[in-house]
């Protein structure tokens, strides 16, 4: 009796599992997902980039009004502290100011000399029937928005930037010109600022 040799099923009869649709799907997915991700890290450097913008600007903002709210503060302690019936005199008052407690926060002072915040000198001198405060050292960046609340404070007679001088008429292109450009190399990127307070001869 003839037994039959086993037959082996042809190469191609064998069952085959296909691997290569599923992998393409998997490297699609993780494709999107990449894609999503990256998206995402996007907007979130967008809006820290917004948010330290916003920050900058009020701190910029914060610092030239503190100035101009000290050098309102100045002018009245000065007004109030320092004059006799003989007015202001006509010497360096900061000292005076000093000994009645009248220097602004945010400010020093120093065997007579008055320091703001950007180290710049601010000195007051009496001109008998009135007074000046010279405020030196103030960045051209912040000088336009200080000169401009001083101008509208009704404290100052009138100020001057850079020999120039400002009154609450004076329009916003003047005080612009006078305050320079910050990002220019042919202006000065520090001004000084005048203050004429009292009654002027």
């Amino acid at each position: 009796m003839k037994t039959k040799p086993n037959v082996l099923p042809a190469h191609n009869d064998c069952p085959q599992t296909t691997t290569t649709g599923n992998s393409r799907r998997r490297k699609a997915h993780r494709g999107i997902e990449m894609l999503s991700a990256m998206g995402w890290w996007s907007y979130a450097i967008i809006i820290v980039v917004c948010v330290l913008g916003m920050l900058f600007g009020l701190y910029i903002f914060g610092r030239s009004g503190s100035e101009a709210s000290n050098l309102t503060q100045l002018a009245t302690a000065t007004q109030r502290a320092a004059r006799t019936q003989a007015g202001f005199g006509t010497a360096n008052l900061n000292t005076v100011l000093y000994n009645a407690g009248q220097i602004p926060n945010g400010w020093t002072y120093s065997s007579g000399t008055i320091y703001n915040q950007w180290n710049g000198t601010v000195t007051v001198t009496g001109k008998t029937s009135y007074f000046t405060i010279t405020d030196t050292g103030i960045p051209s960046s912040e000088c336009i928005s200080i000169a401009q609340t001083l101008a509208a404070g009704g404290v100052a007679n009138y100020l001057t930037v850079g020999g120039t001088k400002i009154t609450p008429a004076s329009d916003i292109a003047t005080i612009n010109t006078a305050c320079g450009n910050a990002n220019s190399s042919v202006n000065s990127t520090t001004k000084t600022i005048v203050m004429y307070v009292g009654a002027l001869q």
